[in-house]
């Protein structure tokens, strides 16, 4: 897949909305999803580490300096730096802004907020989740739990779902669309839904010139599919899906979005190089106009999703307004520039 004009790269915003564990909505239809159950192998507790006895059972000490108090929870030196570590996924988490710290300190001490809702609410748990959830790990160790680290990492990933059921038990619990929010919303992106000037196209993009060449010679000389040279030799994003986007005009850099448009349907284009390597196109087919009826389903999610986003932003501010919020900047080990500053 080619990066389009308005990608933005790098900046500490982009860098921590990617990081998020899914959004309000992605959260809410997979807890709705879960069997109910008994509450039977931890209590929430046990989840929040407000007690020693919970704590010894489901965590290991953690005696680094407390860099920040929440209510009556204590935030430790070292869980916020696995939380960082978490977040940043394979990209280094050492040597990183004060403001990317500071805004990753502020995301911490939100879902601590949370936590402790969730708790005083009474939300629990149960083996059955948590099983399901640690097996979903693609980490075999941090599913076993056998070391101190791994068993942090399941604390981590139990937070997750304990926020995650929080936001669906309360927060999300009456998010509804009705069908004249959708005809509205329909009617008002008007151009999106006709997809004037959108195209299908399927690509192959490889870093040399002469594999371009030989790739191209395949799927003209030879006819070979398309779909197939694209899964097996392509090296852009889309390979999986056999090099299949949708782009709308104005979406790509002009010399690839002039290439593709002087196809025909069917038709295959010269190779054409970019600053991204080079390319080989098939024109699928232009786009065709989405009826309501057609749209219906996208534009209920679509909504469904922007109003939980707000819900969920609504209520973790409600939080953090009545929770107790201290930030102790001599253990951070850098300089706290974030929100919380001044409480």
């Amino acid at each position: 897949m080619i990066e389009s004009r308005k990608s933005r790269v790098g900046d500490a915003e982009t860098v921590r909305k990617n990081r998020r564990v899914g959004d309000a909505e992605t959260r809410r239809r997979a807890l709705a999803s879960l069997p109910p159950t008994l509450p039977l192998l931890i209590a929430v507790c046990c989840i929040l580490l407000l007690f020693p006895g919970c704590r010894a059972a489901l965590t290991t000490e953690d005696d680094s300096p407390i860099i920040a108090e929440v209510g009556t929870l204590k935030l430790r030196r070292a869980a916020f730096h696995r939380f960082v570590k978490s977040r940043m996924g394979d990209l280094p988490s050492n040597n990183l802004s004060d403001e990317l710290y500071s805004q990753f300190l502020d995301e911490f001490i939100k879902r601590k907020a949370i936590s402790l809702e969730a708790g005083q609410k009474g939300i629990t748990i149960t083996s059955e989740e948590i099983s399901r959830m640690l097996a979903g790990s693609s980490n075999a160790a941090v599913e076993n739990g056998s070391s101190p680290d791994e068993t942090r990492a399941q604390e981590e990933i139990i937070e997750d779902l304990l926020i995650a059921k929080y936001h669906h038990q309360v927060v999300l619990r009456d998010v509804k669309v009705t069908q004249d929010e959708i005809a509205q919303h329909y009617e008002k992106s008007a151009a999106l839904y006709q997809r004037e000037g959108g195209f299908y196209v399927r690509e192959i993009r490889v870093d040399t010139a002469e594999k371009a060449a030989e790739l191209h010679r395949q799927v003209t000389q030879e006819r070979r599919d398309f779909a197939s040279v694209a899964r097996s030799s392509s090296q852009a994003a889309n390979a999986e899906q056999g090099g299949l986007s949708y782009y709308e005009r104005g979406q790509l850099p002009t010399v690839l979005e002039g290439a593709i448009l002087n196809l025909s349907r069917g038709a295959i284009s010269p190779v054409i190089q970019s600053n991204f390597g080079y390319h080989i196109f098939k024109l699928e087919r232009m786009a065709e106009p989405l009826t309501l009826e057609r749209a219906s389903e996208q534009i209920r999610e679509e909504l469904i999703r922007q109003k939980s986003q707000a819900l969920v932003e609504a209520d973790t501010e409600r939080l953090i307004a009545k929770v107790r919020i201290k930030i102790n900047s001599a253990q951070l080990g850098f300089n706290y520039v974030g929100r919380f500053g001044n409480s």
